[in-house]
């Protein structure tokens, strides 16, 4: 959380906390209100999902790729008319993410 909050500015910052394996209970190691509550502590979004049982799998996709793009059109939109473009910021380190499925 320290290195995200070192590198990006406020408003480019979106959290999720995700408790995976929920179908299995018996092996539960964090209740769902200490999830929440760490989570609410963070400023993030709360899920629990079971891969297994298709559990907020695609609703944690869907609220990731919401709040990129609203950071990525604000990004756009103030940079607009500079002929700039998105830069990355200086000292920024570059992050690529690859899908498991995809690389």
């Amino acid at each position: 959380m320290e290195e995200v909050r070192k590198y990006a500015t406020k408003e480019d910052i979106r959290f999720v906390i995700m408790g995976t394996k929920s179908d299995l209970r018996n092996e539960r190691v964090v209740s769902t209100d200490e999830g929440r509550q760490l989570a609410e502590s963070l400023g993030a979004k709360f899920f629990e999902t079971s891969a297994k049982k298709n559990l907020n799998v695609d609703e944690v996709f869907q609220v990731l790729a919401k709040a990129v793009s609203v950071v990525l059109n604000k990004q756009k939109n103030d940079t607009q008319g500079s002929g700039t473009g998105l830069q990355p910021r200086e000292n920024h380190p570059q992050v690529q993410i690859n899908c498991f499925k995809c690389s």
